[in-house]
């Protein structure tokens, strides 16, 4: 059934609860008039006789009840039509599942306008294509039989301040904490984008938002210019669905098949990506399904993962799973809870210490003028600090289990 009879039907349906459920409350609202004059009466007199008490009871209850139910009714958060409409829209949208395919010859020029490989160099092209792999027109990651991986092409071995002890694989001396920044919702703002770009050491990590315009280009030249790029993976937030992620958000009860669709077309037509990155207001994955799957996908996918959820909402099992099969971990800190300088400035001096207690800290923040600023200000005292900024890759690593062809294929029907 698709949205439009959806709608149709929840129409009629209304047509012929509505009078049904006037005439009930205007029942009901004659009947709670009196209701402060039985609830004197059940005060004044405990002798009051039973068959009484309980007629009285019911009546204050029901009208209590109607109007809680009004109140549902009325707020949408009853209506779950708009919930199913999306949910069959993704359906017929998101059809494919993940399944490895041999490299397809395009024929004809219709998608090659949109092609993402096409602006760029022949070399780059040449790496790009031992990576990825065409299906149904879209271009999609895919971990190699010899083991190679977006993750390891294209994250960056960047630490600032480098000291002569540091190898070439980006760890330090083992005397030097090491801290990773993450600016979260990178792209939304052009100039923003810009601006970190100008003014931010390569050791800083970038995690664009899926709903960044022209993402691919974004991505591209920020690569191009030396940093670690990463994509926010929009889960459901808390209070959903009074809190709504956008379009792209995945729902704890977004059937397996439509799952998979939605993740493909996070990951589609954007090289240089070097993971996914949830979001510090979701709840995703809650189902234990969900939370085979994910780890399953960025595994054949040859992705990262990074999670700023809550310490109180992690599933250690399920982090455990994902550290066993991708390079993976939570972000503890978050550097921005409000965007006053004084805060950014506060909770940095804080992240330090925490760092040199246990080594290495990833935080996140959200991109913004003064965030950047602060960060700049920061890098700028590195010299004189026991601390190096780097990426966040060279804190997870990169330790993908062996290939696995099983690991690649999806079958919504099972």
């Amino acid at each position: 059934m698709n949205k439009d009879a959806i709608l149709e039907k929840f129409k009629a349906l209304q047509g012929k609860a509505l009078p049904a459920l006037k005439t009930f409350f205007s029942s009901l609202i004659s009947k709670s008039k009196d209701a402060p004059e039985i609830a004197r009466n059940l005060l004044s007199n405990p002798s009051f006789e039973p068959r009484f008490e309980r007629k009285d009871f019911l009546i204050a209850s029901g009208a209590i009840l109607g109007c809680v139910l009004l109140i549902y009714l009325l707020s949408g958060f009853g209506n779950s039509t708009v919930k199913n409409a999306h949910q069959d829209a993704l359906a017929k949208q998101f059809y494919s599942v993940f399944v490895p395919a041999p490299q397809e010859e395009e024929t004809g020029t219709a998608n090659n306008s949109e092609n993402p490989f096409d602006d760029f160099q022949a070399g780059d092209r040449a790496t790009l294509s031992t990576l990825y792999y065409r299906f149904q027109g879209r271009w999609r990651p895919l971990m190699q039989e010899d083991g190679r991986t977006v993750y390891g092409a294209f994250s960056k071995d960047e630490t600032i301040p480098q000291t002569q002890n540091t190898s070439t694989s980006g760890l330090t001396s083992g005397n030097k904490a090491r801290i990773a920044i993450v600016l979260t919702d990178t792209g939304i703002d052009k100039d923003v984008y810009e601006t970190a770009l100008r003014m931010l050491p390569k050791a800083v990590t970038l995690a664009f938002s899926s709903y960044t315009e022209n993402l691919a280009a974004l991505v591209k030249k920020a690569h191009n210019a030396g940093y670690e790029n990463w994509l926010t993976m929009p889960g459901e937030p808390f209070k959903y669905p009074f809190n709504d992620a956008g379009p792209n958000t995945l729902l704890n009860n977004t059937e397996t098949g439509v799952l998979i669709g939605q993740l493909e077309a996070l990951i589609d037509d954007t090289p240089f990506l070097v993971g996914l990155l949830n979001d510090r207001d979701s709840t995703f994955p809650k189902d234990a399904s969900k939370k085979d799957i994910l780890p399953i996908f960025l595994h054949g996918a040859g992705l990262g993962y990074l999670s700023e959820m809550p310490a109180t909402h992690r599933d250690p099992k399920f982090v455990g799973t994902m550290r066993g099969m991708i390079p993976s971990g939570p972000i503890p800190y978050i550097l921005d809870p409000d965007m006053r300088p004084e805060t950014v400035q506060e909770r940095i001096r804080a992240a330090e210490t925490i760092a040199q207690r246990d080594g290495d800290l990833i935080i996140s923040a959200r991109i913004s003028p003064s965030v950047i600023d602060q960060i700049h200000n920061w890098v700028l005292t590195l010299p004189e600090k026991n601390i190096e900024l780097t990426t966040a890759s060279n804190i997870l690593g990169n330790e993908f289990m062996p290939y696995n062809p099983n690991y690649e294929v999806f079958d919504p029907e099972s």
